[in-house]
């Protein structure tokens, strides 16, 4: 698993910056709705010891440490407008194949990320779900990874700040059958 090492937060709490407030609210309602243990929802409302970007940044990250001991299949990133990713949980980095300090500011389209070949996919969603403003739950999604094929459940919701504008978003590895039944619940 990839830990947080100080190049990695200072990055992310950089490219970040101002949109932090933004973004923790928009993974409060998150969380709220797509991973509601209540643990996972207090880890996220968290109010930072102070209110610089550094100190909320470093809090939202550690938010994820508590997911994962909750939901162990959950990942989490956010993204700006142009779909950069700007920070993501360990695990998400470990999946995309690509080092953490590295895939700040990539895309999903990036042929270095293991799933690039459903960027279009991807990418379309988080521009329908940032020009509605509406935020999207439990969509069913497949992701290729190399050679294996993972079903994912994922939620994804906009965020606006005067400092720019994106998705957060999360996904939890699904089993066939669960993906199957997820698909009948949308039919």
């Amino acid at each position: 698993m990839t830990t947080r090492t100080e190049e990695f937060v200072t990055r992310v709490c950089t490219q970040t910056g101002e949109r932090i407030g933004a973004i923790r609210a928009a993974f409060i309602l998150l969380v709220r709705r797509s991973w509601p243990k209540p643990e996972v929802v207090r880890a996220f409302e968290r109010e930072p010891a102070d209110p610089t970007v550094l100190t909320s940044c470093r809090t939202l990250l550690g938010a994820f440490d508590v997911t994962h001991a909750e939901y162990p299949t959950a990942m989490f990133w956010w993204k700006n407008e142009k779909s950069e990713f700007l920070g993501f949980c360990g695990r998400f980095a470990d999946a995309s194949g690509v080092k953490a300090v590295d895939l700040l500011g990539r895309t999903d389209a990036d042929p270095a990320v293991t799933w690039n070949r459903q960027a279009a996919i991807y990418m379309r969603d988080d521009r329908e779900v940032l020009a509605s403003g509406v935020p999207r739950f439990d969509l069913l999604e497949r992701q290729d990874r190399g050679n294996a094929t993972v079903w994912l459940r994922t939620s994804k919701v906009p965020y606006q700040s005067p400092h720019g504008s994106g998705t957060v978003g999360g996904f939890d590895a699904i089993s066939s059958a669960q993906a199957r039944q997820l698909a009948r619940k949308r039919t």
